[in-house]
């Protein structure tokens, strides 16, 4: 339920791209940790490797669109995950709320 709406125009689906699952890339990153990420990922954490915070290894994919990415600056990226992008694009994940029953 947290996937985030798919913005209008355009045609890349989001709909497996979780703010938990950013989050948890997000901290494997910070560590040091190489983790394979979905294209919707990618597109989701594309200001941080406009940056040169995030780099994919030789850009290999699998069959599936998965690439091989590391952090190449932990602190600044950090830094601008959780102080810069999360606040200005954690909305968009926010999960979908059903609206009440009508009581009679």
């Amino acid at each position: 339920m947290d996937a985030p709406p798919t913005p209008s125009g355009d045609g890349a689906s989001r709909e497996s791209v979780t703010l938990a699952k950013l989050c948890a890339l997000a901290v494997d990153l910070i560590r040091g940790k190489r983790v394979r990420i979905s294209p919707q990922e990618r597109d989701a954490l594309s200001p941080m490797f406009e940056l040169s915070y995030l780099q994919c290894e030789g850009d290999s994919q699998d069959a599936t669109g998965h690439v091989l990415c590391h952090c190449s600056h932990p602190a600044l990226f950090e830094f601008y995950f959780f102080y810069r992008w999360l606040p200005e694009h954690g909305q968009r994940f926010r999960p979908r709320r059903e609206p009440p029953p009508q009581l009679h």
